[in-house]
């Protein structure tokens, strides 16, 4: 399973990236969300597309909302997380993030092991909304 991270934090990047690899999983990562695109995009050419795309909501220039409004319409298939210190209470407000069918939504700060499981479930189970 190949693992798109992005997060303008690279403690929070390289620690990710840390824990996926040791699991076993591919992952590139990258603390900006054009650069995701592009990444996205080239993978998509070289016919090795990513899997899934792991998120943070706050990011300078496109935030993570931005971002996955964008991969909706360029990769709609790809499966997303969201990342965020936002509660979710906060986020069932905006009516916005319903419409962009998440895998899971993680509230900062979240356990190595619900990460885990929500991409385990992913790459056993498919595409499915999940709240963790």
């Amino acid at each position: 399973m190949r693992i798109l991270i992005v997060d303008d934090d690279s403690g929070t990047r390289h620690a990710l990236q840390a824990t996926l690899l040791s699991c076993g999983y591919q992952t590139s990562t990258t603390g900006f969300g054009r650069q995701a695109l592009i990444l996205l995009a080239d993978a998509e050419d070289a016919g090795r597309p990513y899997d899934l795309v792991l998120t943070d909501l706050r990011m300078p220039g496109m935030s993570g909302i931005e971002l996955i409004r964008a991969i909706r319409e360029m990769f709609p298939a790809v499966p997303c997380i969201l990342m965020t210190a936002y509660s979710e209470e906060y986020l069932a407000r905006h009516r916005e993030f319903g419409r962009f069918k998440l895998l899971a939504f993680l509230e900062k700060p979240f356990s190595t092991e619900r990460l885990l499981s929500v991409i385990r479930r992913q790459d056993t189970v498919g595409k499915k909304l999940q709240r963790v």
